[in-house]
């Protein structure tokens, strides 16, 4: 909780999608001015010298979490209806082990 809010996040889907959110904002037109200067700040990021090693190990953390075994489920089902397959998983993972910051 920060100044107020109960959440914000930004979710980037394997189609391409790219969803921002807040909750119980109490400055929406803050967080609006937040969502136009992302790209802003991914630009000046990737032009710094800051490292990437902490997001990579981040980002596989996020996609590869522990489930149960009913997730398990829920997840190959969404998989095989979208068409995502082992190799795309594949792919997907070694596009992030080796991101650089020129891709991002």
């Amino acid at each position: 909780m920060q100044d107020g809010a109960y959440g914000a996040g930004i979710r980037i889907g394997q189609s391409g999608s790219l969803v921002t959110y807040s909750y119980r904002d109490p400055n929406p037109v803050h967080s609006l001015n937040i969502y136009r200067n992302m790209s802003e700040f991914v630009r000046g990021f990737a032009a710094s010298d800051a490292e990437l090693t902490g997001f990579i190990i981040s980002t596989i953390s996020e996609t590869e979490p522990l489930v149960s075994p009913a997730q398990q489920g829920m997840i190959a089902d969404a998989n095989w209806f979208s068409g995502y397959g082992y190799d795309d998983a594949v792919t997907e993972r070694k596009q992030i082990l080796n991101a650089t910051k020129y891709e991002l």
